[in-house]
């Protein structure tokens, strides 16, 4: 592993590093380490960890970050500059804690790519700079579908279907735009994104960007995070919302059922579904439902798995 550099954020440079054995680790994985959704979430998640703890005067110093990153390049060569410069842009940019961070940045290019870690987009960290209608000008900006040639998250199809409608509609009507994507530099990203009336996005890259200056934002594309009315009601514990909220990107996780995270002495860490609930028995309104209560007292426990 090979030690790269360290930003002192809202913090004085005294020549200290984050090291791995005394610092919060932020260890990207192989199967991304370009994505802004990643670098936002996980540096999101210790900006918001070091102010919680110095807002109730638990940290008086500044906190201590280490990232990982497998590999400093470029995401594909026409791209304006690498993950690192990105990932420096984003955390110089977003708003610091009372006491201010310590993040070194290592390069580890053996790292295992089996498992990745898992993360998610709860915490939408603000940057310095906010969208502002009175600092816009005559143009709606457009998240590029160029780099979802080769994602298998997308259906491509669909999507270019989804982009060609969608631009056709903006020439008809004369609508000035502009598109942003992974290939122009995050600097640009930012200005572009600022300076626009409205920013219209399919669910990923710019558009975890968008989210902390507050950009408004439409989504399209065929997601279940971009569907027109698509609202929650329930709160996971099953009671009702006062009002329904708009189903959106942000707010979720991106591993799925299958890739829950598990660990024992023969296998190591591993990834399968979960391995601990049999089957659910729901209200026991129905019949088989409790037909399935009743068929419990006669399992043999101690075999289950």
């Amino acid at each position: 592993m090979k030690y790269c550099e360290t930003l002192y954020i809202n913090c004085e440079n005294n020549g200290q590093i984050a090291e791995l054995h005394n610092s919060h680790v932020i260890r990207m994985d192989r199967t991304n380490f370009h994505a802004y959704c990643i670098f936002t979430c996980f540096l999101g998640r210790v900006f918001f960890t070091a102010a919680r703890l110095s807002e109730d005067a638990i940290l008086k110093n500044p906190y201590n970050v280490s990232i990982i990153i497998p590999k400093i390049k470029k995401f594909k060569e026409e791209d304006a500059e690498t993950n690192l410069v990105r990932l420096k842009y984003i955390a110089n940019n977003f708003i610091p804690p009372e006491y201010g961070l310590v993040i070194s940045i290592y390069e580890h290019p053996d790292m295992s790519s089996k498992i990745g870690t898992a993360f998610d987009s709860y915490i939408m960290w603000p940057y310095k700079k906010q969208w502002n209608s009175l600092n816009t000008k005559d143009y709606i900006a457009i998240n590029d579908i160029s780099c979802l040639v080769k994602n298998k998250n997308y259906d491509n199809d669909k999507t270019e279907k989804t982009f060609n409608i969608l631009i056709n509609q903006l020439e008809k009507y004369n609508v000035k735009y502009k598109f942003v994507d992974y290939t122009m530099s995050v600097a640009d990203v930012f200005d572009t994104l600022l300076s626009c009336k409205i920013f219209l996005s399919w669910s990923g890259g710019c558009y975890y960007i968008a989210g902390g200056l507050n950009v408004p934002t439409i989504g399209f594309g065929h997601s279940p995070y971009t569907q027109m009315n698509n609202y929650i009601y329930n709160r996971p514990v099953g009671r009702p919302l006062t009002e329904p909220i708009l189903k959106t990107a942000w707010g979720e996780s991106y591993h799925h059922q299958k890739r829950i995270i598990h660990y024992n002495e023969f296998k190591g860490i591993f990834e399968s579904e979960q391995s601990n609930v049999i089957n659910n028995i729901g209200t026991l309104e129905k019949k088989e439902e409790l037909n399935l209560l009743r068929q419990l007292w006669s399992r043999d426990w101690k075999n289950w798995n």
